[in-house]
């Protein structure tokens, strides 16, 4: 019934898509033709049905350079799943002719994949060992195929690793101790430790709450600035609009003008000041001094008030004593003054005033009143990949959680409120997310018991009265009636990665990769709890209710036939969420309906307006970023379906085989011409992934235990008992070095890397300067773009995939060298540094150098 209704819709949107994708490039095609996502991969579109599998001829290299390593390890984890499910549909060929032999004691079971099945072999039948001596076959191979992905990961890791990305040059320091919460301070901390030519630059984080409100406030200013003046452009009209502090309607483009103008100004003299408390950590920690102890305190009445907090008349009485302290305080309060304010004229200071102001501004820095107070992390970016590895993995602290190394994320995919926040914030946000989590998951099966029950369809005529008669009316509605549950759990299910991104978010991520990694894991826990052993066991409980009820004396025996009958259960859902979840990806839907309500919603007017998004709509030149978290937790359902049912029931193999097939070639296909490559973690979905799935191993190997001990079949259930040591040590032998091994890029590599680069002379490493500093400190004055400005941005957008299409990179299995012209143009007409990112995938992959060195020369002639 599930093929019939659900199997006949997808063949209809799968007929749809490969008709729509050949004359719909513009929704079916994006990374042909949006420059924010292109990629040259997607000029090829094959043929009408060949692309389900020619796109599988294209190398693992090209794909790591196109797609990006959380892309790739998502393809590799459904190979993996297809590779078990073919092992499965091989124990089939023996299994199922020994389950379906006929005996005296299951003469009554007529369904036809209960009688392939153990449910159809008696209890304390020989034949039961068979089911053990498959499970030894299956997670055998599956921990071989472990052990070979882990190879194969490694590889693809290093060569990650190994391309020129700033995360691969930087590392993330948490716990940086006061002294060294300056860039300076850092750096120097860091060149004492390697030498000063391996280190770039320092980056600490700082708190900047005004400043961001304002410039928050500036983007906002200049998207309407720019939108009146596009409507003057075009429509030749002044737009006006209502000033509610002059009660009137102004002109928008010069209220807009002016106001940007003065927001200009002030976060420019914003960032010139706190980059000067950055840039120069000796002045500061004299003026603090100066402030706090360098000079002894005055007496006022009976109290002693220290020389910051004095009143001026005690502080006049402190200048008349004449001492050598007040020439050393005057040289202070000057140089502090000059620091703060810019250069001071001494015949024009007043040192009463000029203390008091220095002493208010060192307090409200300490205090976190001001912008400009170091946080307790930053960045620290190198010039070779040597040295960003070895910090990666030194002690450089005596005490825990300080100067803790980490790998850095990508600029852009960095959560900046949670950059330097504390060990013990950090570590009671992992405890409220994780303490939320588990609170949800309890009352999560209330409503999924509930939508389980409704598979049956006796059920639902007892809760629905009506439905009783219809049934009996128009008795063809009771197959599709039993397509409610499943379709009403994965409903309910598509809400959890929402709310569990919430949790992770408390836990303070510092980038999305992060972020997702945490809601994986916990989204995979859930799922397996929830979708899993809460159908299984709410089943077993009504079911065990009715056989109670009529022969208590048979309810061991029921136990142990429900148990693999569950299997049609977990089929029909995941055929369900692979047939609508797979056609409504392909064809696009949400996206789709998004980008042409936003044809008609928020800014239209020229080419830049509408490729942005609008209250939560995306153009299609703007596709979404990929939900790894959600679809890699799904994958663990699969796997777990396929670990528990392949030696029950064999014929659970053939559809989950069809499953994996189906995902990866659908995968595979939006990933070369629809999503782009970021944010990419490197690889983090595949390493928990591995380590949930071989947790999952171990519970059904236990489950398998327990359920050959309810068949009554000792001999089976001792069989399994060497293979659930043998797993254990094998996880504990994966867990030793494995997964530290693929993390890291081999010290040999990186140095054979490094002087390759340095004879050649080619790398660009200066264009990693500023990478890491904060958003808003960035652009000290921005101006709105006309729409001339906005055509000569798009000839340089058409320069630079001329450029790329002439290189052929991906023909040769290498990265593309990647800009982006916009940006670029914008850096230069914007006082916004330069961003650039070069990528070249390794020593065994890498093309010519002149075809590289062409590319860079071509930005820096841009």
């Amino acid at each position: 019934n599930t093929l019939t209704v659900y199997g006949t819709i997808f063949g209809v949107m799968f007929i749809l898509f490969c008709i729509l994708r050949r004359y719909f490039q513009s929704v079916y095609n994006v990374r042909q033709w949006s420059p924010n996502v292109m990629c040259n991969l997607a000029n090829d579109q094959h043929g009408w049905i060949s692309w389900f599998w020619k796109n599988r001829n294209v190398s693992e290299d090209v794909m790591l350079a196109a797609v990006g390593m959380d892309a790739l390890c998502l393809l590799r984890i459904l190979d993996f799943g297809l590779r078990v499910t073919m092992v499965g549909i091989f124990n089939s060929l023996w299994l199922m002719p020994i389950y379906a032999v006929e005996s005296i004691e299951t003469a009554e079971i007529r369904d036809r994949v209960v009688k392939v099945s153990v449910a159809h072999v008696p209890d304390g039948n020989r034949r039961l060992i068979a089911t053990a001596v498959a499970a030894w076959i299956l997670f055998g191979y599956a921990m071989y195929q472990i052990i070979q992905d882990f190879k194969w990961f490694t590889v693809m890791r290093n060569k990650y690793l190994s391309t020129f990305r700033e995360q691969n040059y930087s590392v993330y320091v948490r716990g940086i101790p006061p002294e060294l919460r300056y860039n300076q301070a850092l750096r120097e901390y860091f060149c004492e430790v390697f030498s000063e030519s391996e280190i770039l630059e320092a980056r600490v984080g700082v708190y900047i709450p005004k400043l961001e409100k304002q410039v928050a406030k500036r983007e906002k200013l200049v998207e309407n600035l720019e939108h009146a003046m596009n409507i003057c452009d075009i429509k030749g009209i002044r737009p006006k609009h209502l000033d509610l502090v002059q009660g009137r309607r102004v002109d928008s483009i010069d209220t807009y003008s002016k106001e940007l103008e003065e927001l200009n100004k002030e976060i420019s003299n914003a960032i010139v000041k706190i980059e000067n408390m950055q840039s120069n950590s000796k002045i500061v920690d004299d003026l603090e001094k100066a402030v706090k102890g360098a000079f002894p305190t005055i007496t006022e009445g009976d109290e002693e008030t220290h020389i910051s907090d004095a009143s001026p008349a005690a502080f006049q009485k402190f200048l008349k004593g004449g001492t050598r302290l007040t020439n050393d305080l005057t040289r202070v309060v000057i140089d502090a003054n000059t620091f703060v304010m810019g250069e001071v004229n001494v015949n024009d200071l007043n040192p009463v005033k000029a203390i008091h102001d220095i002493g208010k501004t060192s307090k409200e820095l300490l205090l976190g009143a001001e912008d400009g107070l170091p946080r307790e992390s930053g960045f620290v970016t190198f010039t070779r990949l040597t040295t960003a590895q070895a910090a990666l993995q030194m002690i450089h602290h005596p005490s825990p959680y300080t100067m803790y190394v980490e790998e850095a994320p990508k600029p852009d995919d960095i959560y900046w409120k949670n950059v330097g926040k504390a060990h013990r914030d950090i570590t009671v946000g992992r405890l409220l997310g994780n303490v939320w989590t588990i609170l949800l998951c309890v009352f999560w099966t209330v409503p999924v018991a509930f939508i389980v029950s409704l598979g049956s369809v006796n059920v639902l005529k007892k809760k629905i009265p009506f439905l009783a008669k219809m049934v009996d009316a128009m008795p063809f509605i009771e197959p599709l009636l039993k397509q409610v549950s499943p379709l009403l759990l994965l409903g309910l299910n598509s809400a959890l990665p929402m709310i569990l991104e919430l949790f992770g978010k408390l836990e303070g991520p510092i980038s999305t990769s992060v972020l997702m990694s945490k809601v994986f894991v916990k989204l995979s826990i859930f799922l397996i709890i929830q979708t899993f052993f809460v159908v299984s066991i709410s089943a077993n409980i009504a079911d065990t209710i009715a056989a109670w009820m009529e022969n208590p004396q048979e309810i061991i025996s029921f136990l142990a036939a429900t148990l693999p009958s569950q299997s049609t259960y977990f089929v029909q859902l995941l055929l369900v969420s692979t047939f609508l979840g797979m056609g409504f990806e392909l064809l696009r839907v949400i996206p789709v309906i998004k980008a042409t309500i936003r044809r008609f919603v928020g800014p239209n007017l020229t080419q830049k307006e509408r490729n942005k998004p609008f209250m939560g709509l995306n153009p299609l030149s703007n596709p979404q970023e990929f939900e790894f978290a959600n679809t890699c937790a799904n994958a663990i359902i699969y796997f777990m379906v396929s670990f528990v049912y392949s030696p029950m029931s064999p014929v659970t193999s053939y559809f989950m085989a069809f499953c994996y097939i189906l995902l990866g070639a659908g995968y595979r296909h939006q990933f070369i011409h629809i999503y782009p490559n970021t944010p990419d973690s490197g690889g983090k979905v595949w390493t928990g992934f591995i380590s949930i799935v071989q947790t999952c191993m171990l519970i059904v190997e236990l489950t398998l235990v327990g359920y050959l001990g309810i068949k009554k079949a000792p001999a089976g259930a001792l069989l399994m008992v060497p293979l659930i040591i043998t797993t254990l040590l094998f996880n504990f032998y994966i867990r030793q070095e494995h997964f530290r091994v693929a993390t890291f890029l081999p010290s040999s590599k990186a140095h054979t890397l490094d002087n390759k680069n340095e004879e050649e002379g080619c790398l660009p490493i200066r264009l990693l300067e500023g990478a890491y500093v904060q958003p808003a400190l960035k652009i000290k004055e921005i101006h709105p773009e006309t729409m001339e400005l906005q055509e000569a941005q798009k000839i340089s957008q058409l320069g630079k995939v001329e450029d790329h299409e002439s290189m052929n990179d991906y023909d040769r299995g290498v990265s593309d060298t990647k800009w982006n012209a916009n940006e670029a143009f914008t850096d230069m007409y914007f006082l916004t540094p330069s961003q650039s990112e070069a990528e070249v995938i390794s020593d065994e992959s890498a093309h010519s150098h002149d075809s590289f060195c062409s590319s860079v020369a071509f930005h820096n002639q841009l």
